[in-house]
């Protein structure tokens, strides 16, 4: 979601972005950008056995022709980079085969196999003006959420890629500008995040087909949905507050969470049953105790982090969660300069801040590895990719991207 920070709202400035974030994480002009690629393990070749985990790094490029680095994470090397399209914001793997990557500057969708080395590369076409920003594989598909081809006023749309042929088979309108795709653990349902008018859609994937929109806060921008698929939280930029759903009849519980200002990125922490919040305008990230529906309102904490916290990640053993604080104003205007270059360490147990990491420029985006060893952040304005492992928290390689501003990285599963 959500690689930048996402906008508070339409007139203040989002697109989430890897953008959201903003996502608000992650990282173009313009509104709707949000960037959070999924990969998958392999298993490591010559009797290793451990999985080999790969970190999916999208290059942006600055809207020019795009790249994607593979990073082998517990070797901290480079296994391979691919030529995707023009200005690519996010991606997702699925199937432990594919990754797909969405080219919002060309209206395009990349995919290759990322674990291995000169995959031929396909380009599936959308239509003209789909501006695709988001991707997600569920139940046989791809979602990718974008614009509507040739529709006055522009509203957004789903495009539904089919991953045994990588043909578009459906074409779902949702609400205004979707920038950010959640699913439920099963895959029946998958939800869009539609900023531009405060809405969520849900979709069916056994028909593929909408049901009515969900109205939450100001400028949603980005979802996470609770392990047990029970509940949807989705973070409300223009609000300052965490809507939850209930996914069994998709009602917005009454009162929503209050958290710090201009949240861009929401994660489930599902062996702590936590919700984690990044407060991109207060430097703080709030902690829930999601372990009831919905979670209680008082947070457990609230803790000061760095300058525009973009992602979160918890690590899988449960002890620390790692915070990229990206130091840009907005984390999509490619035309800013980022000026924050740490990662924040918080203890799970006392809740506190452990310690700031010292990476590269404008850390917009991160993820922690499957085996809790490793946390791979992509660092847009130096364009590099730092690897901290976590024994000590210590940055023990720093790679160069394929090509300029890296946006997203997720870690393969």
């Amino acid at each position: 979601m959500k690689l930048f920070r996402q906008p508070r709202n339409a007139t203040g400035a989002l697109l989430a972005g890897i953008a959201a974030l903003t996502f608000s994480t992650l990282l173009l002009a313009g509104c709707g950008d949000v960037y959070r690629p999924v990969a998958n393990p392999e298993p490591q070749p010559g009797g290793d056995p451990q999985a080999l985990h790969v970190a999916v790094v999208v290059n942006n490029n600055n809207g020019g022709p795009g790249t994607t680095t593979q990073v082998d994470v517990s070797g901290d090397s480079n296994i391979g980079n691919f030529a995707v399209g023009r200005g690519p914001v996010h991606a997702t793997v699925v199937n432990a085969l594919s990754a797909y990557v969405v080219n919002k500057a060309d209206d395009t969708v990349s995919t290759y196999a990322p674990s291995q080395t000169g995959s031929a590369v396909l380009t599936i076409t959308l239509p003209a003006g789909a501006a695709p920003v988001f991707a997600l594989g569920a139940a046989g598909n791809v979602f990718v959420a974008g614009t509507c081809s040739g529709v006055t006023p522009a509203t957004g749309c789903v495009y539904v890629v089919s991953i045994s042929n990588n043909i578009v088979t459906t074409t779902i309108p949702v609400g205004h500008n979707p920038v950010a795709l959640a699913a439920t653990p099963d895959g029946k349902m998958v939800y869009a995040v539609n900023q531009g008018d405060g809405t969520v859609t849900p979709i069916t994937t056994a028909n593929l087909t909408a049901g009515a929109p969900i109205t939450v806060g100001a400028s949603p921008v980005w979802a996470a949905v609770k392990s047990d698929g029970s509940t949807l939280y989705v973070a409300n930029q223009g609000s300052d507050t965490v809507s939850v759903i209930d996914v069994a009849i998709n009602t917005v519980y009454a009162i929503p969470l209050s958290v710090g200002t201009g949240p861009g990125f929401v994660t489930y922490d599902s062996r702590l049953r936590r919700l984690y919040v990044a407060n991109t305008g207060a430097k703080t990230i709030t902690v829930f105790n999601a372990d009831q529906n919905p979670p209680a309102a008082m947070p457990l904490a609230t803790i000061t982090v760095g300058n525009n916290p973009t992602t979160i990640s918890p690590l899988a053993d449960g002890t620390r969660v790692y915070v990229s604080n990206a130091g840009c104003q907005d984390r999509l205007d490619l035309t800013m300069a980022c000026t924050g270059n740490t990662v924040s360490v918080v203890d799970t147990t006392s809740l506190t801040l452990r310690k700031n990491v010292t990476v590269g420029t404008g850390p917009v985006w991160l993820d922690s590895s499957p085996d809790s060893i490793r946390v791979v952040v992509v660092n847009r304005d130096s364009n590099n990719i730092s690897s901290i492992r976590t024994s000590d928290d210590t940055v023990v390689s720093t790679l160069p991207s394929a090509s300029p501003t890296p946006v997203f990285v997720s870690i393969s599963r």
